[in-house]
């Protein structure tokens, strides 16, 4: 596998665990859905 093609097939998860992230920082980690710290909490650990 490329380097292109491994970034490319991990870039959709990479970029909702960034928003996710992001969220929690901007609005505190209460102002995340208890399905949405369910995502973070699974895309992090992919990742």
């Amino acid at each position: 596998m490329t380097l292109e093609r491994f970034v490319e097939s991990r870039r959709e998860r990479w970029s909702e665990l960034e928003r996710l992230i992001a969220a929690a920082r901007r609005r505190g980690l209460r102002s995340l859905s208890a399905s949405e710290i369910e995502r973070l909490g699974a895309l992090y650990r992919r990742v």
